[in-house]
Parts: structure tokens; C-alpha cells; sequence
């Protein structure tokens, strides 16, 4: 009886930081669909790419790539808008980067983020998360680019046949 009482104490304890978990990145995606400035935008997708990866981690444990490759897609979609205001509002980057420079930091994280999920993926598992890595990878470089216009840039990557 006390045994069958722990368990059950212990399990709720677990599925409630998921639950909490969940509820906070919903809350995070709706703060940033009703925010208007896009360098607040920005900064928060630092904090929406931690989330969204926690959650992919799940969906990828569950054997649910359906799943974690839609919230990839969303964090791809939020990124690309992001960058779009960004652009749109800044003509100098280079001279304020406000928003760029946060927006950049979790393109990088996702991006390593990604590169530890590969791994563990099959090889017929990993087109979708490659390309969506490449994409990724695109807009690291392009804000870099903006951030660091006198910088010399990495080598491109050479493409695999």
C-alpha cells in the first residue's frame, strides 16, 4: 500500500513539470504572436528555441518525428519572420544590433541543438532535420553577415553529393 502511494506521488510529481513545461511554451509562442516590436520578438526566440527543442526531444523519444519536425517547421517559421521585421525596421545592424544579435544566438543554439539530436536519428529519419539544418545554417550566415559586414566569413560548406 505505501509502495503502490509513493509510486503514484512520484508519478504525478513527474508529469507535472511536462504539463508546466507545455503550458510555458504555449505561453512563450503566444507572447511572441502578440508582440509587435521585433527586437522583443527576437529575444525571445532565445528562450522559444530552448523550449521547442525540449519539446522535440520529447516527440523524438515518443518515435514521434511527425510531431518534433512540425514544431521544428514552426521555430523555422517564427525565425524567418523575425529576421524579415528585423530587416525590415534596421538598415544597420552592424551599428544596432538590437534583436539581430539575439536572433542570431538561437539560430547557433538551435543549431547545436540539432547537431546533437542527429545522431541519434536513422538514416531515413534525417533528410527532413538535414534540410531543415541547412536552412538554419543559411540564416546563421546571413546574420552574421549583417552583424560582421567587414568580418571574413567561414568557408562555405561543401555540398554533399
Amino acid at each position: 500500500m505505501i509502495g503502490t502511494s509513493f509510486f503514484v506521488v512520484v508519478a504525478a510529481a513527474l508529469a507535472m513539470p511536462a504539463h508546466g513545461a507545455d503550458q510555458h511554451s504555449k505561453d512563450l509562442q503566444a507572447q511572441f504572436q502578440q508582440e509587435p516590436d521585433p527586437v522583443r520578438r527576437a529575444k525571445l526566440m532565445v528562450r522559444i528555441s530552448r523550449e521547442d527543442f525540449s519539446e522535440i526531444r520529447k516527440f523524438l523519444a515518443a518515435q514521434d518525428n511527425a510531431g518534433a519536425l512540425k514544431l521544428l517547421g514552426e521555430f523555422q517559421d517564427d525565425a524567418t519572420t523575425c529576421e524579415s521585421q528585423l530587416n525590415a525596421r534596421q538598415k544597420n545592424p552592424e551599428a544596432h544590433p538590437a534583436g539581430f544579435k539575439d536572433l542570431q544566438i538561437a539560430v547557433r543554439e538551435s543549431l547545436r541543438r540539432l547537431d546533437d539530436l542527429m545522431p541519434g536519428l536513422t538514416s531515413d529519419e534525417q533528410p527532413p532535420f538535414q534540410a531543415a539544418r541547412a536552412d538554419l545554417d543559411q540564416m546563421n550566415r546571413r546574420l552574421i553577415r549583417v552583424l560582421f559586414p567587414h568580418q571574413p566569413l567561414p568557408d562555405e560548406p561543401e555540398e554533399k553529393p
